[in-house]
């Protein structure tokens, strides 16, 4: 087993951890954004600098209400529907921020949290948890796996855009 190293790394190859095998898939489905990218590496829309927020839920109907409000306030949005899929969008999109459910099948959200939290290139990306899992065990389980912070679902969305500008402004300060 290989331990993972603070050196960068090509995204596109496989990388090893002990826990699943991959920090990202060698392969990644498309996201369908067309642009370049910011200064910090993440996904722009075009010409207009719009912040990429990556909103990864196995429920189509959260991802669709988080994308709608998102999208209607200027966001540009990717999905993925489970865990593998999340890491392999973290290559095409580079979000400045991801929206992580944590009950899914196979890789749960705490898991995919580690792993981009593991990453030498990507590993500053912040990580809001947004999950019905809202007991004091719960929290502390997105703490060591070291969410930069945390939703409970029902999405109180006044309380998700003050936790997302909030996180996105200390990414810029990072950069």
């Amino acid at each position: 087993m290989e331990k993972a190293e603070n050196t960068p790394r090509n995204l596109t190859s496989p990388n090893h951890l002990p826990e699943h095998g991959l920090f990202f898939a060698a392969h990644s489905p498309s996201c369908g954004l067309h642009g370049s990218t910011n200064g910090r590496g993440a996904a722009v829309d075009g010409e207009n600098g719009k912040t990429t927020i990556l909103v990864v839920d196995d429920n189509s109907d959260n991802v669709e209400i988080l994308r709608a409000f998102l999208e209607s306030r200027g966001f540009v949005v990717a999905e993925a529907r489970d865990g593998r899929t999340a890491l392999a969008r973290m290559e095409d999109v580079r979000p400045d921020l991801v929206l992580l459910d944590v009950m899914m099948p196979g890789m749960d959200g705490w898991e995919v949290c580690r792993v981009i939290k593991q990453h030498p290139q990507l590993g500053d990306t912040k990580v809001v948890m947004v999950t019905a899992k809202g007991g004091f065990e719960d929290k502390m389980e997105g703490l060591r796996s070291r969410a930069d912070d945390y939703v409970v679902k029902p999405v109180d969305f006044k309380e998700l855009m003050e936790k997302v500008s909030r996180n996105l402004a200390a990414r810029g300060s990072q950069a």
